[in-house]
């Protein structure tokens, strides 16, 4: 379902509410005894199922997926509560296809909910809440308001300017789990505004949560923000005597409630791994959810319900000791699996993708590990040392620059360069040639190392000579289909071009950019044939394709495409070429053609694509199209 990411936004809110009632009816002599037997319940309520869910879908997970880093590393966070860390300087986007392989990304919401865990009692005992019920609701109450203000505040501001911090971050979140808190506190006082919002029937406000999942989410913190208020007038308007809480007190369905940290440990894993395996079809759904169910059925029967009421040693305060002694030794084995053993288990051929880089270019003068990516090593002095191919210093030179996109080109600019017996240049900084100002500080270095290229470009460049631009436009230039929302830089990157040009112009120099190629969204969960094929994905494998309408004549890429025409035609030296043209034969834009992949990964062509699909093409362009070839 669309909105089904805002499930978690209710269990914030159930989860604080529970809490708080299950600490409003402990009585403490004081603060050690208090915030021992806090931690001493959290850790045996989560921990037992946590560490069962994490060593065994790392073994299965070491099973089928040929490269689990990610999954595994993000398995080690979750067991410390840190996996909305690791996921969000891992670069993770929630709502990008590729997080459905992270067979632990859900845990991100635990580790959220352990991060309020651990500042929450400090909370609740200097506001006086254990030992005086009475004063210590109304303290408690007033710094909630006051926190869970300026957490909703940053989430508002801060989702507008990084989606992802808004959404990973337990401060950011602290409002949502503090809204149950204060739910519980106001019912205890009877609050006024909570007397009349019970007369909106409970029914009503599930109805209006449930089509808030179903419906295409618009507007994901306007969402957020309504989903979390209906969620907090459910729970309180539920009493003994509505039609809404005989349903929900069913025998079954309250089994499920108790069920519910078990569901929701072992559905994505077993989802996700699924997702890598057979996949998810309408025959498998219900053996998947099957599955779901028994799993977690064991996990709750066996693990968590008796672990939770029994104590764990004879010796008093023994539980924290030996629930951290488990989570350390359980981080070693994920990363055994991750380091010393990654890939001794794979049960698929264990072979490389068929792109595998070699350093080709070495033979040229052209060291392809040194140019093809931005390292500190990089200046504008070795660059040009070890960049460049010299077949004859009265030959024109053949400049390729971009980002990861002329990186994947690699062999058609040798193939081009060799036709043509012309010198090469290739460089690959992954940022936007030519440069622009940028904000982050790893492509700030990158943007000024560019800027330095271009004005040496400009100086060490003949008559004759052409230079290539492919970046990945769609990514850094659009505002829909991609998972990162920080676009609209178009203008700006034009405007450099357009200066680079018309400077360039007075050498008699070329420009050759080339339009965007398609790109494969769905590639990014490896569900396109050619793609790391094995035995046991066999049937999660599809043919994967697009019209070329999708891309042009009014498609996503329109907006570039328009505009690179319309900069080609004010300057006489600047040349477009058509690569979306080139890869969609027939009119029809296929991620491979019979078993050869034409793409390595959901945007990179492949090396066989470059070689020998869009190098010849661009040759004969360079010919019919650019005077001395």
């Amino acid at each position: 379902m669309p909105g089904g990411f805002l499930g978690v936004d209710i269990f914030f809110v159930i989860s604080g509410f529970v809490i708080t009632a299950s600490l409003f009816r402990k009585n403490n002599k004081n603060f050690f005894e208090f915030i021992t037997k806090f931690y001493e319940r959290r850790i045996k309520r989560l921990i037992p199922p946590l560490l069962a869910f994490v060593l065994l879908t790392t073994i299965i997970t070491s099973l089928f997926i040929i490269e689990p880093t990610v999954s595994l590393r993000t398995g080690i966070s979750s067991l410390f509560g840190m996996s909305n860390i690791y996921l969000l300087h891992s670069s993770t986007d929630y709502f990008a296809e590729a997080s459905e392989l992270n067979v632990f990304m859900h845990t991100w919401s635990l580790s959220v909910e352990e991060q309020f865990y651990f500042f929450f009692p400090f909370i609740t005992w200097m506001t006086g809440f254990p030992s005086e019920k009475g004063k210590g609701l109304n303290k408690l109450f007033i710094t909630l308001i006051l926190l869970s203000t300026a957490s909703i505040i940053a989430f508002i501001f801060l989702y507008e300017r990084n989606a992802s911090y808004a959404y990973f971050l337990m401060p950011t979140r602290f409002w949502e789990i503090s809204l149950g808190v204060m739910l519980f506190i106001g019912m205890k006082k009877n609050l006024f505004i909570l007397k009349i919002a019970k007369k909106i029937p409970p029914l009503a406000l599930f109805s209006l949560i449930v089509c808030l999942m179903f419906l295409p989410q618009i507007n994901t913190v306007l969402s957020i923000i309504t989903v979390t208020s209906l969620s907090v007038l459910l729970i309180n308007n539920l009493e003994e005597k509505t039609f809404l809480l005989k349903i929900l007190s069913q025998k079954n369905i309250v089994y499920l409630g108790k069920m519910s940290y078990s569901l929701y440990l072992w559905h994505w894993g077993i989802l996700s791994i699924s997702r890598w395996t057979i996949g998810i079809h309408w025959w498998s759904i219900s053996f998947q959810l099957l599955i779901i169910f028994f799993i977690a059925f064991i996990s709750y029967e066996y693990l968590e319900k008796p672990l939770r009421y029994k104590d764990w040693s004879l010796k008093k305060l023994s539980t924290i000791p030996i629930g951290i002694s488990s989570l350390i030794f359980s981080s070693f084995f994920v990363f055994v699996f991750s380091k010393p053993l990654l890939g001794r288990f794979y049960l698929g051929s264990n072979r490389a993708e068929n792109n595998s880089l070699k350093t080709v270019f070495k033979r040229n003068g052209i060291d392809f590990d040194f140019c093809s990516r931005f390292n500190k090593k990089l200046t504008k002095a070795n660059i040009f040392k070890k960049c460049i191919s010299i077949n004859s210093q009265e030959e024109r030179t053949f400049f390729f620059l971009g980002d990861s996109h002329n990186q994947s080109f690699w062999k058609g600019a040798e193939y081009i360069a060799n036709e043509t017996k012309s010198n090469l240049f290739y460089l690959s900084t992954g940022t936007l040639f030519p440069s622009v100002k940028e904000e982050k500080e790893i492509y700030i270095k990158m943007s000024e190392l560019t800027k330095q290229i271009e004005e040496e470009i400009i100086l060490k460049s003949k008559s004759g000579d052409v230079v290539f631009i492919l970046v990945r436009m769609p990514f850094r230039f659009l505002d829909q289909w991609y998972e990162i929302h920080k676009r609209n830089g178009l203008d700006d990157w034009l405007t450099s071009l357009d200066d680079f040009a018309k400077r360039i112009l007075m050498k008699n120099v070329k420009v050759v950019i080339s339009t965007p190629t398609p790109e494969f969204p769905i590639a990014r969960l490896k569900q396109c044939k050619t793609q790391n094929s094995e035995w046991f994905n066999q049937l999660s494998k599809k043919d994967c394709f697009y019209p070329k309408s999708f891309f042009s004549n009014g498609g996503v890429y329109t907006k570039i495409i328009n505009a690179l025409e319309n900069i080609s035609n004010r300057n006489k030296n600047l040349y477009l070429f058509d690569a979306l043209d080139a890869m969609c034969q027939n009119s029809i834009c296929k991620y491979q053609e019979q078993n050869e992949p034409l793409y390595s990964d959901d945007d990179h062509i492949s090396y066989y694509s470059a070689r020998y699909i869009i190098a010849p093409k661009m040759l004969k362009f360079l010919k019919n199209n650019v005077d001395n070839l």
